[in-house]
């Protein structure tokens, strides 16, 4: 019961908030009001992550659609230096 809470990603500190709500291994919950509010914060939690981690793919998408094709060492028209191998991106 408490690795399938932890799978679905609930803290220790959720799960502790979820335990007297449980009322078989499945794990099966009882209804009450503390555990709808407590589930509804972990998705409203989620959910936030969800939307930061697409604006970082989007952001980090646009810096790979930014560099330039090919095998190009210079940036700005100047030599990047240290590792010639390696092309920059503007960050």
């Amino acid at each position: 019961m408490i690795r399938q809470l932890a799978d679905a990603g609930l803290t220790v500190k959720a799960m502790r908030d979820l335990l007297p709500c449980i009322i078989s291994p499945e794990p099966t919950f009882h209804p009450c009001d503390r555990l709808r509010a407590r589930l509804a914060d972990e998705i409203a939690k989620l959910d936030r992550k969800l939307s930061d981690m697409a604006r970082s793919r989007a952001q980090i998408a646009a810096y790979l659609a930014g560099l330039p094709d090919g095998d190009q060492h210079a940036v700005g028209g100047e030599a990047f230096g240290r590792n010639p191998g390696v092309s920059a991106a503007r960050l």
